[in-house]
């Protein structure tokens, strides 16, 4: 039995469970701050400012625990980034709408 494969094909399924919390508290942080209507504009750009931040994937070959921390560490930093992203949107819009938009 290879266990080394069976870690990785572990922390790939966390990896996909991961994306799809992070998917959800943001979805939720932007119906709860009353901008569902929004939904789609906000994860547009959300996506593309963390194209240009955010190095990924990344290829760098290291063990498994490695993998890991750098992988817990980054999926922090994306949720953070996340709820940072809808708040700052919510901000801007508040800040330089017009009364007809708000």
């Amino acid at each position: 039995m290879n266990h080394t494969r069976e870690a990785w094909q572990r922390l790939e399924k966390q990896t996909e469970i991961e994306y799809g919390y992070r998917r959800r508290v943001i979805r939720q942080h932007i119906s709860g701050m009353g901008l569902a209507e929004h939904t789609d504009e906000i994860i547009y750009g959300l996506n593309k400012s963390a194209e240009r931040v955010i190095v990924w994937p990344d290829t760098s070959a290291r063990d498994l625990s490695e993998h890991e921390e750098v992988f817990f560490h980054d999926s922090d930093c994306m949720l953070e980034f996340g709820l940072d992203y809808v708040d700052r949107w919510k901000m801007y819009r508040d800040l330089f709408a017009t009364e007809g938009e708000r």
